[in-house]
C-alpha cells in the first residue's frame, strides 16, 4: 500500500476533491489531510479535456507559482477568465487567465501595483489574460 498525499483541494458545486501532483482528483475524506491550496471551480471547468476526474496539471502548476509569488491560498477558476483572485489588502480582483505567459503577466502585475497601492479601496478588476494589453475596469461604489 502506497499512501498518497493530496497537494490541493478542488472545490466544485457538487463536491470537493483532493488533487494529486499529476492533477488526478479523488473524493475528499473527512478524516484526511488538509492542503494549503484551494481552487474553487463550481462548474468543474478546470478539468482536463476529455477527463472528468483530473484537473489540468498546467493550471495546477500556475496556481502553485502564484501561491509562491503572491502568497495566496485560494483561487477561483472559470472558463472565461481562467484563474482569478483577489489581491490581499485591496479591492482589486485579478483575471490571470491560463498558465501561459506567466512571466509577462507577472511583469504586467508589477507595473500595475503602484496604481493599486495608490488606490487600494477602489473596486476594480485587472485583466492580465492578454499581458501585452492589461487593463483595469473600475466599479462605482454602491450608495
Amino acid at each position: 500500500v502506497t499512501e498518497i498525499e493530496p497537494i490541493a483541494v478542488w472545490a466544485t458545486e457538487g463536491a470537493e476533491y483532493w488533487i494529486l501532483a499529476d492533477g488526478l482528483a479523488l473524493p475528499v475524506r473527512p478524516d484526511g489531510p488538509t492542503t494549503d491550496l484551494r481552487i474553487v471551480d463550481p462548474l468543474r471547468e478546470a478539468r482536463t479535456p476529455g477527463k472528468t476526474d483530473q484537473i489540468s496539471p498546467a493550471l495546477l502548476e500556475t496556481a502553485f507559482r502564484l501561491q509562491r509569488e503572491i502568497g495566496l491560498s485560494e483561487f477561483r477558476f472559470n472558463s472565461s477568465t481562467g484563474l482569478n483572485f483577489g489581491l490581499p489588502e485591496t479591492k482589486t480582483w485579478v483575471y490571470w487567465g491560463d498558465g501561459t505567459q506567466f512571466e509577462a503577466k507577472q511583469v504586467a502585475l508589477e507595473a500595475a501595483k503602484p496604481e493599486i497601492s495608490a488606490n487600494p479601496n477602489t473596486a476594480r478588476t485587472l485583466s492580465l489574460i492578454a499581458p501585452g494589453r492589461p487593463y483595469f475596469r473600475e466599479y462605482p461604489e454602491q450608495p
